[in-house]
């Protein structure tokens, strides 16, 4: 069962939301931080009014709670992205400082022009060579061609709309007869309303539709992917805009689908899909590679962060 299908259907069928509990969830994702390493719940302390108080430390630079939601008002990012950014700086500037043996040390006044300097020449000549276009390693692309390979390799293919009425090997006998009348007289009106047919999506939100589970979802379909065989086999009769299907179904639920245009079949070899998939993954190889690489440089380097004063990151 596909990706997609089981997304779909848990929109539906599973509402409910699990909330999880994160110390920290920073770009630099493997650096580790005294409270979640200790297991503590963090817990809220109030600050005397007018007192600084430090939501990270690294190394012996203090990062204020009032330092930090200044920067992100100013730079139009939420106060963690600003935090995230401002350790990611802190720990590369740390790593150019212990390039230079021997350097004098600068005054405060000039210790954060210098910092940046620092930061800039590091990218420009230690990571910048190392983050272009011809860096991307071959198994990198050619695991991405595998991943998405029925992009390119794949019989007739025809977008379609759906509208779905869920149900569920498990659902009980009593529960799937009232999903399977309510999918009859989705039926019933839209062949009754046959100039609907561009209006599946509104009519999904419909309070008459939505208390009776119908959800709508546009996709390409083959087959069996990303809906089951009853609605490939659907689809794949289908030949014409606005042509749609009898009410079809399985154990999964109900579905009327709905033409909407077609791709004819295609056999894309790796070669001739490196160059879109280079475009297309280049960009994510890139950040990630450059977390990585800020992560080995400042190794060496103490990330303390301190979650019980987020809070106030949100006051200030």
């Amino acid at each position: 069962m596909s990706t997609l299908f089981v997304q779909a259907r848990r929109a539906w069928y599973d509402r409910r939301v699990v909330r999880k509990r994160l110390c920290l969830a920073i770009a630099l994702s493997g650096l580790s931080h005294s409270a979640c390493q200790r297991g503590e719940a963090p817990t809220p302390i109030a600050a005397p009014a007018g007192a600084t108080t430090i939501v990270a430390r690294v190394g012996e630079t203090s990062l204020s709670v009032q330092d930090i939601a200044a920067e992100a008002r100013r730079r139009h990012v939420s106060p963690r992205e600003a935090l995230d950014e401002r350790i990611r700086f802190e720990l590369l500037a740390r790593a150019a400082r212990s390039s230079l043996p021997g350097e004098v040390a600068p005054t405060a006044a000039q210790a954060e022009e210098l910092n940046q300097a620092r930061v800039e020449r590091l990218i420009a000549e230690e990571v910048e060579p190392l983050l272009r276009r011809d860096a991307v390693p071959e198994p990198e692309i050619r695991g991405a061609y595998e991943r998405v390979k029925k992009r390119f390799v794949h019989g007739r293919q025809v977008e379609i709309g759906v509208l779905c009425v869920f149900t569920g090997a498990r659902m009980r006998t009593e529960a799937r007869e009232r999903a399977h009348q309510n999918a009859l007289a989705l039926r019933e009106w839209v062949r009754a309303h046959p100039g609907s047919a561009n209006d599946w999506e509104a009519l999904s939100h419909e309070p008459t539709w939505t208390a009776r589970n119908v959800t709508f979802t546009k996709v390409w379909q083959d087959q069996s992917e990303p809906f089951p065989a009853v609605v490939g086999a659907a689809a794949q009769a289908l030949s014409s805009p606005g042509q749609t299907s009898n009410l079809v179904g399985d154990e999964t639920g109900d579905y009327l689908v709905r033409y909407v245009s077609e791709r004819p079949a295609e056999d894309v070899p790796f070669e001739r899909a490196r160059p879109t998939l280079l475009s297309e993954i280049f960009e994510p190889w890139r950040r990630q590679k450059f977390i990585k690489l800020s992560i080995e440089m400042a190794k060496d380097h103490l990330v303390e962060v301190f979650p019980e004063n987020f809070y106030q990151l949100r006051q200030e």
